[in-house]
């Protein structure tokens, strides 16, 4: 994995809104990128941002407090980037 940083890139996928209010139905909500962490990455490690997925705030806390749920409700990182 490359070490890929790209600010831009980031700005670009948070202006979509949170992909899973979005998927809701409850239209646009502002998002912060979350950086997966499916085995790519050590545990203390960030995914590369090419990789990263728009959540609000609230989906974002979800997907770290209950992966497992928001994963059963929304698909894997992986399915929800392509």
């Amino acid at each position: 994995m490359a070490d890929t940083k790209n600010p831009k890139l980031l700005s670009a996928i948070c202006e979509y809104g949170c992909w899973a209010c979005l998927k809701d139905g409850h239209g646009y909500a502002p998002a912060e990128p979350h950086h997966p962490r499916d085995g790519e990455a050590g545990l203390s490690q960030k995914a590369d941002d090419e990789a990263a997925i728009p959540l609000c705030r609230k989906h974002h806390r979800l997907i770290h407090a209950d992966p497992i749920g928001f994963r059963l409700r929304y698909g894997t990182e992986k399915q929800i980037n392509k």
